[in-house]
């Protein structure tokens, strides 16, 4: 046996050694310290089943059919016979089998599995021309393959000529892999629909021996095959071959959005179905030794588990794929995960660029690929390190078909490095005779290319421009070379602060070049965090826009640029009603499709979001999306919709709906896989929804991806990286290292609360912190970190908003341990009655609040209705 739980290729008995015990398949005797055992038959079938699927959840109704085939029995029978089992192990700490809860069991200790000498298999005594069992109308025409397990076939229909691949199971393992491979394609076809890029398994018997599935028919047979026939492999030119495998990563990365891993990734499980442009369209097969990372997934579609009954975690030791793609770790024992099915993957790359499927990936194999951009995406993918290696089929697939891309752009950063060292060498030279230069140099680049971006009619273009260079170099400059400190003093902030109290005096009578400045100005200031600068340089070049004609695309343009500031200083709601009133201004003028007209709406959504307006939101959200097509050529729309789709997906999380959001992030990413900040930004909201739903080696894997990405752009106190770190120290605390994640979390508290925002931003953290000190038992500084979190988020967002509400119920529970009743009734009465009557009933929160008020009544301080 494999230690995937699947069974092996080919035949043969095995010795499974676990504990101080052995169990012989062969002969079916159970010894310990070579002393055999008396056991009943039915425990011992039952603790061969366990052995064969060690590590896994295995269901009580898998444990019925294979030790009760047929029969119909209740659970009392299941668990005297795990009592019996249990009595004759003896005991062990720890327990050798434990119980889960709601599945089954699990056989938890380490087996070693040993192969014994094989006797000859009954074979299933098919020929040409028999009919498969419940199929009169069938004839089998072509043994295809076949070994211990069973044996695969070619039929045809005797009336439409239809032809199909059935596979026949020979025992009860064997079955086993057959509805294994029935419940993932259920799982694959429901979640992806007919383009899943997958063999599609057309019906199934599992009533009549022998067992089997049957299978659409690819007449160019597997990848294998086809490379060896005729021209194949040998055809494609090294562009070509390069998509073949591209495409193949592409099937791959959807299979693994599902949630299921293939585990047996090699040219013989992939068949070719057709061709597109001469390159051949794949598809995957074989899932009989696959494994699914989340159960929860079948639950959700109502798929029975066949097969298998792995939960999220995958057994570990060894892999049942063929060694020439088995990754390191797995032959050593490891469990397979995402990062082997990519090994696998980077030696068919390899292969494929070479021109030989049959070819390993031995030392020395960089000589045999001229490319050096293949070179890197070969090691990347099938590096020896899993840590190291690419986590993600898709981005192979992205790397691959921007070959040229990079290529250039990789010929373009060499020349950018040799031109910046030159520009270094003359800029030396300059400084000597102009120390102003730089200063000049920033503030013209600043003032012209900004103006530029808002003007889109080339005359006007090159007016504005120019009146912004002679303020920059007549007036600005000049003035500043007139003062008392040398130009080379002054910071860009004073500059900009300069440029500010300048403005309005040099654009009298030029309302559009003052608006271009203050645009420009207000951007500036953003790029540096000074917001409330930045939000009243914003404010006046949009009351310039609009005195020119209300609803023009640049009055859009900026109230899009302003509102996320107006909201950071609590000033969304008295002003929304003037946006809202933009909005329609420019509805009327520009249409509904424009794209700072559909940004504006987006804004508005979001405003509501952040204000607590969650159901309002997602409202305004669905008719929103309704007006946007599906699939629009247009990038901006395109752009749009992705992050309204995120935007929806945050909503989901908040009103307690994870698995939705936790599907919606996975759609984003599989569309868009890149490294850039939008991505990131992804993978941090879906580690949040995969930590709330308890799977935190998934978070933490997402977060170290977004953290990495943030890096490269920004700087550690920058609040995208302050975020990360925020879940990172939540996912430590989640795995009971409480003291490490309170010091992390504090870090973080004290980082967000130092930006200058003009306003306190460090309220979630807190109270998250406060909760973290709660756990702890450190309760006076649980009620201090939380009550401070009530007041920041009531500052920031309002008392009714419902992030103020649950820092406030966790204030009270804070309260109540620390035994202050009294100070915990007043926290839940003022300034209202605590209630998150605007939630779904089934959100977290609520439940949270009913223990809460419960502990509140205990102690003596009964709630006030709700």
């Amino acid at each position: 046996m494999t230690a995937d739980g699947s069974e092996p290729r080919e035949g043969g008995w095995r010795v499974y050694r676990f504990a101080n015990l052995c169990l012989e398949e062969r002969s079916l005797v159970l010894s310990r310290d070579g002393q055999a055992l008396e056991i009943e038959p039915k425990p011992l079938l039952l603790l061969r089943h366990l052995l064969q699927h060690a590590g896994e959840v295995v269901t009580r109704e898998e444990l019925l059919q294979a030790v009760w085939p047929g029969r119909v029995l209740s659970e009392t029978t299941l668990a005297k016979a795990v009592g019996r089992l249990r009595a004759t192990l003896g005991e062990h700490d720890p327990p050798l089998i434990v119980t889960v809860h709601g599945f089954g069991y699990r056989l938890v200790a380490p087996v070693r599995v040993e192969a014994a000498a094989a006797e000859p298999r009954s074979a299933l005594a098919l020929q040409p021309g028999d009919s498969p069992p419940l199929r009169p109308h069938w004839r089998l025409v072509q043994r295809l393959g076949g070994g211990g397990q069973g044996e695969t076939w070619l039929a045809r229909h005797q009336h439409h000529g239809e032809q199909r691949v059935f596979k026949f199971a020979l025992d009860a393992g064997a079955l086993s892999g057959l509805k294994r491979e029935i419940t993932l394609f259920r799982l694959l076809h429901e979640s992806l629909g007919e383009a899943a890029p997958v063999v599609r398994v057309l019906d199934w018997n599992l009533e009549q021996p022998p067992c089997f599935i049957e299978s659409e028919w690819l007449a160019e047979g597997s990848l294998a095959d086809w490379a060896s026939r005729g021209p194949g492999l040998a055809a494609l030119s090294l562009p070509a071959r390069v998509e073949l495998v591209a495409r193949l990563a592409e099937a791959l990365a959807r299979v693994h959005a599902m949630g299921v891993l293939h585990k047996d990734l090699k040219p013989a499980n992939v068949l070719v179905a057709g061709q597109r442009e001469g390159i051949p369209d794949l598809r995957l097969a074989d899932f009989g030794s696959a494994g699914v990372l989340d159960a929860a997934r079948l639950r959700a579609l109502g798929i029975t588990r066949l097969g298998f009954t792995q939960t999220l975690a995958l057994p570990a030791g060894g892999g049942s794929g063929t060694p020439l793609y088995l990754a390191p770790e797995v032959m050593a024992g490891q469990p397979l995960t995402v990062a082997s099915d990519l090994y696998a993957l980077g030696v068919i790359l390899y292969q494929t660029v070479i021109g030989d499927l049959r070819r390993p990936l031995a030392p020395g194999w960089e000589a045999e690929v001229a490319d050096p951009l293949l070179r890197e995406d070969i090691a990347a993918s099938a590096e020896g390190n899993p840590a190291r290696r690419l986590s993600d089929a898709q981005e192979l697939a992205r790397r691959l078909r921007s070959l040229a891309s990079r290529r250039a752009e990789r010929e373009a950063e060499q020349r950018e490095r040799q031109r910046a060292e030159q520009t270094r060498r003359d800029l030396e030279r300059l400084r000597a005779r102009r120390t102003g230069l730089r200063i000049a140099a920033l503030a013209l680049a600043l003032g012209l290319g900004l103006s530029l971006w808002a003007y889109r009619d080339a005359r006007a273009a090159r007016l504005q421009a120019q009146q912004v260079a002679d303020f920059l170099s007549q007036d600005l400059l000049a003035s500043l070379s007139a003062g008392e400190r040398p130009a080379r003093e002054f910071t860009v902030l004073e500059l900009l602060d300069q440029a500010a109290a300048q403005v309005e005096a040099r654009f009298t009578g030029q309302p559009r070049g003052e608006q271009v400045v203050r645009a420009a100005l207000g951007r500036g200031y953003l790029r540096l965090q000074a917001y409330e600068s930045a939000a009243r340089e914003l404010s006046q070049a949009l009351a310039l826009a609009r005195a020119e004609g209300e609803g023009s695309a640049a009055a859009l343009g900026l109230a899009v640029e302003l509102l996320p500031l107006i909201h950071v200083a609590g000033g969304f709601v008295e002003r929304e009603a003037e946006f809202v009133g933009l909005l329609e201004a420019g509805r009327a003028r520009l249409g509904d499709t424009h794209p700072d007209l559909l940004r504006l709406q987006t804004q508005l959504v979001q405003m509501r979001y952040r204000h607590g307006r969650w159901q309002e939101a997602a409202s305004s959200l669905a008719v929103l999306l309704d007006r946007l097509p599906e699939r629009s050529a247009e990038p901006h729309l395109r752009g749009l919709r992705s992050a309204l789709l995120h935007l929806q997906a945050l909503i989901q999380q908040d009103l307690g709906q994870l698995p939705e959001a936790e599907g919606q992030l996975r759609r984003l990413l599989q569309e868009d896989p890149g490294e850039g900040l939008p991505q990131a930004t992804l993978r941090a909201s879906l580690a949040e929804v995969l930590r709330q739903r308890g799977r935190l080696d998934e978070a933490e894997a997402e977060l170290a991806q977004a953290l990495r990405i943030y890096q490269r752009w920004g700087r550690e106190q920058d609040g995208e990286v302050q975020t990360v770190r925020h879940r990172q120290a939540l996912c430590q605390a989640d795995r009971g290292e409480l003291a490490a994640a309170i010091q992390a979390l504090q870090g973080v508290v004290e980082t967000v609360a130092g930006w200058n925002m003009g306003m306190d931003q460090s309220g979630i953290a807190r109270r998250d912190l406060g909760e973290l000190l709660l756990r702890g038992g450190r309760l006076d500084e649980a009620v201090t970190e939380l009550r401070r979190a009530t007041r920041s988020q009531a500052a920031l967002l309002g008392e009714t908003h419902p992030l103020t509400r649950r820092a406030r119920l966790s204030l009270v529970e804070a309260q109540l341990a620390a035994g202050d009743a009294d100070g915990a009734q007043q926290s839940w009465r003022q300034p209202a009655p605590l209630a998150f009557d605007d939630l779904p009933p089934t959100h977290p929160w609520q439940a949270l609040h009913g223990r809460i008020e419960a502990g509140l009544r205990a102690a003596g301080a009964a709630a006030p209705g709700r």
